[in-house]
């Protein structure tokens, strides 16, 4: 997506922040409160990809990647320590 954006501005810090809010309105479709909690976090994201493209592209996607992994994880760890046990398992 920053490629995309990147036609339309050079400018690294507006390529983030319209990523940022594509992203936030594509998973706040379905719940407006998760798009706007995970505008922080894709603004991250993209920064780390934006700092690491310098170097190459593979370290960019790696970077971002990893960084996505970990988030994810840690918002599964909160989902299963809510849960009380697999009868509740949607």
């Amino acid at each position: 997506m920053l490629s995309l954006f990147g036609r339309m501005t050079r400018e690294p810090t507006r390529q983030v922040i319209v990523s940022t809010v594509f992203w936030a309105i594509l998973h706040g479709i379905a719940h407006p409160l998760w798009g706007f909690l995970i505008s922080w976090p894709f603004f991250v994201f993209s920064m780390a990809f934006v700092a690491w493209k310098k170097r190459s592209a593979q370290a960019a996607i790696l970077a971002t990647g990893l960084t996505h992994s970990f988030h994810n994880l840690g918002v599964l760890i909160s989902i299963a320590a809510t849960m009380d046990g697999p009868a509740n398992m949607p």
